[in-house]
């Protein structure tokens, strides 16, 4: 067995994930290993650093290039653990600080066009459900029928790392939901091709659709999730609660909902404030 392989059991046995971030992680390995030409026991810091260098001169980014140094410091402690080198030459190798970007979300009054836009009854759910949960895509395509209470008004999401979480739901998407179960036998809520339920990109597609419809560009599946978090934050709710429901490893994420407002209340004391409004005299 070489070392590729002894990383791929323990990427899909012992940390069991899922087939496509094993994909991932192998790629990004594979790329490293073509690029520097050598076996992981011939491994310095300098070849991890000259395959960062040249990722750069490539133009990918700084949190492309972290994550496959991420790749790289896991196979070789995996290595480290198998006694197939000494010691980890991507140890010491720091990744680099990334722009921490602010999320976007869609104003109010742009996402009441949008879940009333569709002409059927699929569509204006997957947007309802999208906005009023905060969902991901993967999560909102898993949903299996037995996933929601229909009595307690609660639906069941799997998220990242097989973690569980309940999110309430209001009376309008529940009626929708009985609406949908109607039109189908499936034991997917949103049921695709092969008795399988739609995909991802599916969901991209329709919700570009009906972007389209009310003329706006830009819009995807994760809009939606950045307006449910920011909407509630900006109504009052308190961060633990949204970082709960929206399932959030890191309270590090929810806390980028903050500076959204922050950054808004700037803007809108600036505006109003009447010294703020002032010009200083140069005197």
């Amino acid at each position: 067995m070489n070392y590729l392989e002894k990383f791929q059991l323990y990427l899909e046995i012992e940390k069991n994930f899922s087939h496509n971030t094993v994909s991932a992680y192998l790629s990004d390995i594979q790329q490293f290993f073509r690029f520097i030409n050598k076996t992981p026991e011939k491994i310095v810091p300098d070849d991890i650093s000259a395959f960062l260098v040249n990722l750069h001169m490539k133009g990918v980014s700084v949190a492309t290039a972290n994550r496959k140094l991420s790749a790289i410091k896991t196979f070789f402690n995996v290595m480290l653990r198998k006694g197939i080198i000494d010691q980890n030459p991507a140890a010491l190798i720091e990744t680099a600080k990334t722009e921490q970007r602010l999320p976007h979300p869609i104003d109010e009054q742009t996402i009441e066009k949008l879940i009333n836009a569709p002409d059927n009854l699929r569509d204006r759910t997957i947007m309802e459900i999208l906005y009023a949960t905060g969902i991901r895509r993967e999560e909102l395509v898993n949903i299996k029928i037995s996933d929601i209470d229909l009595q307690e008004g609660s639906l069941r999401v799997i998220g990242k790392g097989n973690k569980e979480r309940i999110i309430p739901l209001y009376p309008k998407i529940l009626m929708l939901i009985k609406e949908l179960i109607q039109t189908h036998n499936s034991k997917w809520l949103f049921p695709g091709r092969k008795n399988n339920h739609l995909s991802t990109r599916q969901v991209n597609d329709i919700v570009k659709k009906w972007a389209q419809k009310i003329k706006q560009e830009n819009i995807t599946p994760h809009k939606f999730r950045h307006s449910f978090c920011s909407h509630l934050y900006k109504a009052g709710a308190e961060l633990k609660v949204i970082q709960d429901l929206a399932g959030h490893a890191s309270p590090n994420t929810t806390n980028l909902y903050t500076k959204v407002s922050n950054t808004r209340n700037r803007l809108e004391y600036l505006r109003f404030h009447p010294h703020a409004r002032e010009k200083v005299s140069n005197e």
